[in-house]
């Protein structure tokens, strides 16, 4: 975070979640969710981020949920 607040930018989280102990603690994370699943969760969508942090396939490779199509379903996500 202090590399985006550091140059006098505002930070402003968001998402449907609240996680933490900060004061804007809001995010998207869903703990568990294989690629399919966070394609579902669209409550930030109207929000608009202009920077989105993702970490998505891991659970695909450790149920294992089709791991050989992991990397589309993420190219799907992401496009």
């Amino acid at each position: 975070m202090d590399i985006l607040t550091g140059a006098n930018n505002t930070v402003e989280l968001i998402g449907s979640v609240r996680a933490g102990t900060m004061a804007d603690n809001y995010n998207e994370g869903h703990n568990g969710a294989t690629i399919a699943q966070i394609a579902t969760f669209r409550s930030a969508y109207n929000e608009q981020p202009n920077i989105v942090l993702l970490h998505a396939g891991a659970n695909d490779l450790n149920l294992p949920s089709d791991p050989a199509n992991a990397p589309q379903r993420l190219d799907t996500l992401v496009g």
